[in-house]
């Protein structure tokens, strides 16, 4: 199971704003409770994607600045273009992503998600807002995002019982879902069950 590479930008209010869907409850995320306090994130300066990708070696420089200029003419997003042009590897390119949003890097092929979690949270809010509850470990719940620049709009309407809640990213990895699991029948429609997560 891996995240759609769509292009929508997912600014980080979008997802609260435009969140319509019924949650296992029935009720909207608007009607949900306030949200709730976390341990608050220290912020860090994220870097750039290709910054990252040419720091660790897996970019070349004039890769990046050809890059760039494409970016600048295509409508597509900086991932997509690296991808298309075979600058850097898939492995590559997750890899960047989880050091650039500080997250986990997470292998759904060798380590399926929870079901418990999935309905716990609710079919319906983990397609709306592309994210997965994976595990729960340490105390943390490990939530994969799609859209990892709405990681805090979204975490903030976790379960209380979640405890805290750590970013995770997946690579594209087809997964089967057990038949026990109340979204089994709608796998399909999960964002995080078709491709990778959108690229910066």
């Amino acid at each position: 199971m891996g995240f759609p590479i769509d292009r929508r930008l997912g600014s980080a209010g979008e997802g609260e704003r435009n969140a319509r869907q019924q949650n296992r409850g029935g009720a909207t995320l608007h009607e949900l409770p306030r949200p709730r306090t976390q341990k608050p994130t220290q912020h860090r300066k994220r870097a750039l994607l290709g910054e990252v990708l040419a720091t660790s070696g897996a970019l070349a420089p004039a890769d990046l600045a050809r890059a760039v200029a494409l970016q600048q003419r295509e409508d597509a997003r900086f991932g997509e273009i690296l991808l298309a042009q075979g600058m850097v590897t898939p492995d590559q390119l997750y890899q960047a992503l989880a050091q650039q949003y500080h997250a986990d890097l997470v292998d759904l092929r060798a380590e399926p998600p929870d079901v418990r979690l999935i309905d716990q949270l609710g079919v319906e809010f983990c397609i709306q807002h592309a994210v997965l509850p994976w595990q729960h470990t340490g105390g943390a719940t490990v939530l994969i995002c799609a859209r990892p620049d709405e990681f805090e709009t979204v975490r903030a309407f976790m379960p209380e019982d979640f405890g805290q809640v750590r970013l995770a990213i997946a690579p594209e990895t087809p997964l089967p879902v057990s038949s026990s699991c109340s979204c089994s029948g709608r796998w399909s429609h999960f964002p995080c069950s078709r491709a990778g997560p959108p690229l910066p």
